[in-house]
């Protein structure tokens, strides 16, 4: 009830979810926040309050995502530089 669209499932195999479900421009999207016990209650809804805030400001947060996704990683900047 504190964050709205805040789900938490649990895979045949055992492992556990957190997914934020919102809608954007009248479509409706499931963005994975993490893996339990890695992201407690607590780290979920704090994510989830940033994904809100994100929607309020009109940014889509598939968007940073991608952008995040695009960032070289340690090992590719090391090699690049």
């Amino acid at each position: 009830a504190e964050c709205t669209g805040l789900r938490f499932n649990k895979t045949k195999t055992g492992r556990c979810f957190w997914f934020m479900r919102y809608r954007w421009r009248g479509r409706k999207y499931t963005l994975k926040l993490g893996e339990f016990p890695g992201m407690n209650l607590k780290d979920a809804r704090q994510r989830g309050w940033e994904i809100r805030g994100m929607l309020a400001r009109g940014d889509d947060p598939r968007n940073a995502r991608e952008e995040r996704m695009k960032m070289p990683t340690l090992r590719e900047f090391i090699e690049q530089q």
